[in-house]
């Protein structure tokens, strides 16, 4: 009986078909993004680092890389739900985001959608 088992069971490893792998194409093409936008921001490479805020019950961290005359912003919103950023401890400049290319302004409130981020780059 034993070995009947153990027959039936290597049999059904025989004629297992391997699982199917497939890329997730929108992901892929997220990271290539991320990666670029690094590579293309010296602050995202070589910038000291400054924490701006955390707040963990809202699951939001913002920090700040400078190098240079360079500064970048980044904004992470890692809760289940959009969340609104204030900025006034920021002078007035006006970031384009480089993942969408939206502009934004730090003397109004940043929303940040949930589980995704902001690159914030100085619009000069």
């Amino acid at each position: 009986m034993i070995l009947a088992l153990k027959m039936k069971f290597i049999m059904q490893m025989v004629i297992h078909e391997p699982d199917k792998v497939e890329i997730n194409q929108d992901l892929f093409k997220h990271y290539k993004k991320l990666i670029h936008i690094r590579n293309e921001n010296k602050p995202l490479q070589l910038g000291s680092y400054k924490t701006l805020l955390t707040d963990d019950d809202k699951g939001i961290l913002v920090f700040e890389r400078i190098f240079k005359e360079q500064r970048v912003i980044v904004v992470i919103n890692n809760s289940n739900k959009n969340q609104t950023i204030n900025t006034p401890n920021l002078e007035k400049n006006q970031f384009i985001d480089l993942i969408t290319s939206k502009k934004y302004t730090t003397n109004k409130n940043i929303l940040v959608y949930k589980k995704s981020g902001l690159i914030l780059k100085i619009n000069q």
